[in-house]
């Protein structure tokens, strides 16, 4: 069965799993501000990510697989579990009953 810090490593490691994912996107965009006479200029450059079409795929793969799959994977595990702990808590509980009845039987 699973333990209670079992599933929150499981938690904490998607959540870390996701912001490493996340933290090259956030570095993926610079602006310069450029000053000329009377007119500011904004340049976007747009970063290595974004301008290298085999990295940006490989990082939006890894982002659905780290973001979406691997939650969806931990979801499935913990609710599976949960429905087997119920079964079994079940059958437990019919079973102490059936006992309780026969011992209390004259």
């Amino acid at each position: 069965m699973t333990s209670i810090p079992t599933s929150s490593l499981a938690v904490a490691g998607a959540v870390i799993g996701s912001a490493m994912v996340e933290l090259p996107s956030a570095w993926e965009y610079s602006v310069t501000r450029f000053d000329c006479a009377d007119d500011t200029y904004y340049l976007l450059d747009q970063g290595v990510v974004t301008s290298n079409p085999t990295l940006h795929s490989t990082l939006t793969a890894l982002s659905a697989v780290v973001q979406f799959l691997l939650p969806a994977a931990i979801l499935l595990f913990c609710t599976t579990r949960l429905v087997q702990a119920l079964r079994e808590s079940g059958r437990i509980q019919r079973r102490y009953c059936s006992v309780a009845v026969r011992s209390n039987t004259p």
